[in-house]
C-alpha cells in the first residue's frame, strides 16, 4: 500500500514535462513575411520564397490547405503566401501641376463628366497589401476599358513619346517625377503620408514601363498618382481603369467592396456656319459667314 503514491507520482510527472514542451512558439515577423506560431519536431529540410530563404527548417505540425467560397486556412507556418495588392480609393484631378492635387474633378470614389479632348489630368488611387508579403522594385502600370469588369478590350494608357490624336488615353506630365515618392496623401483610406515619410507615400506614375526601386511594405496602403491626358477617346463614354502589376505580371483586383476608377468623357460637339449674302450698291452679292 505504501507504493501506490509514489506509482501514480511517476505516472503523472512525464505526462506533463511531454505536454508542456508543445506549446512553446512565438511570431517571427520582418518587412516582407511573417511566421504564425513555428512548432517544430522533427529536424531537416529547406524554404524558401522569393524575399527569404530559411535553410534547415524542422518539420511542422497539421501542414495544409483548406478553402472554400468565403475563407482560406494555411496549416504550419512553412506557407509563403505571395504580394497581394488590392484595389481600393480613388479621386481624379484637374491641377496637374500641382505635386499634391487640390483641384478635384469628383468625390473620391465618383466619377467625374464632362473630360474633354487633350486634358490632362491626375488620379490617385490607394493600394492595400492584403498578404502579409513586402514588395520590391513595385510598379504599376494603367489599363483602362469601356467594360466595368475588364472582361473586353484591355487596353495600355499608351506612352507620352507614342501618343497620338487617337490613341484614346496617354500619359502625361505633371508635377512630381515618375517614380518619385508624393509628398502628401490626399485619399481617406491610405496610410500616413506626410512631407514624404509614412507607409503611405506611394510614388507618381507618368510612364508605364520604367523601372522603379519602390518597396510596398506588407500590409500597407500606400497611394499612388498617375498622370494622364485625354487622346481622342469616345465622346460622351464612361471609361474605367485599373493599375497592373508588372513585377508579377497581373493587374490588381478589388478589395471586397471596391470598384475601379471610372470617368465620362464629354459629349461630342457640333459645329456649323450659316451663309447669307446682301447686295451692294450695284446689285452685286456679297456672301456673309456666321
Amino acid at each position: 500500500m505504501q507504493h501506490q503514491p509514489k506509482t501514480l507520482i511517476n505516472f503523472i510527472l512525464p505526462t506533463i514535462l511531454f505536454s508542456a514542451s508543445l506549446v512553446f512558439a512565438a511570431d517571427f515577423t520582418s518587412n516582407n513575411f511573417i511566421f504564425r506560431n513555428p512548432v517544430i519536431d522533427v529536424f531537416g529540410g529547406v524554404a524558401s520564397s522569393s524575399s527569404f530563404q530559411q535553410g534547415i527548417a524542422g518539420g511542422q505540425n497539421a501542414s495544409g490547405e483548406s478553402t472554400s467560397a468565403n475563407f482560406v486556412v494555411l496549416s504550419g507556418f512553412l506557407y509563403f503566401n505571395d504580394f497581394t495588392p488590392a484595389s481600393q480609393n480613388w479621386r481624379w484631378y484637374d491641377d496637374e501641376t500641382s505635386e499634391t492635387p487640390g483641384v478635384a474633378l469628383a468625390n473620391e470614389n465618383a466619377a467625374p463628366i464632362n473630360i474633354t479632348n487633350q486634358n490632362i489630368i491626375k488620379l490617385r488611387l490607394t493600394i492595400k497589401e492584403l498578404g502579409g508579403i513586402g514588395n520590391k522594385n513595385t510598379k504599376f502600370r494603367l489599363q483602362f476599358s469601356e467594360y466595368s469588369d475588364f472582361s473586353n478590350d484591355v487596353q495600355n494608357v499608351v506612352e507620352t513619346a507614342d501618343c497620338a490624336d487617337n490613341s484614346l488615353w496617354c500619359y502625361a506630365d505633371g508635377a512630381g517625377s515618375d517614380n518619385a515618392l508624393i509628398q502628401n496623401k490626399t485619399l481617406s483610406d491610405a496610410d500616413s503620408c506626410l512631407s514624404g515619410i509614412g507607409n503611405g507615400c506611394g510614388t507618381h506614375n507618368e510612364f508605364g514601363s520604367s523601372t522603379s526601386s519602390f518597396i510596398h511594405t506588407r500590409n500597407a496602403a500606400s497611394e499612388y498618382e498617375f498622370t494622364i491626358k485625354h487622346a481622342g477617346a469616345r465622346a460622351n463614354a464612361v471609361y474605367f481603369f485599373r493599375a497592373f502589376d508588372l513585377g508579377n505580371n497581373k493587374p490588381i483586383v478589388l478589395k471586397p467592396g471596391a470598384f475601379y476608377p471610372s470617368l465620362v468623357t464629354e459629349a461630342a460637339r457640333l459645329t456649323f456656319s450659316i451663309k447669307s449674302w446682301i447686295r451692294d450698291g450695284r446689285g452685286a452679292k456679297i456672301n456673309r459667314y456666321h
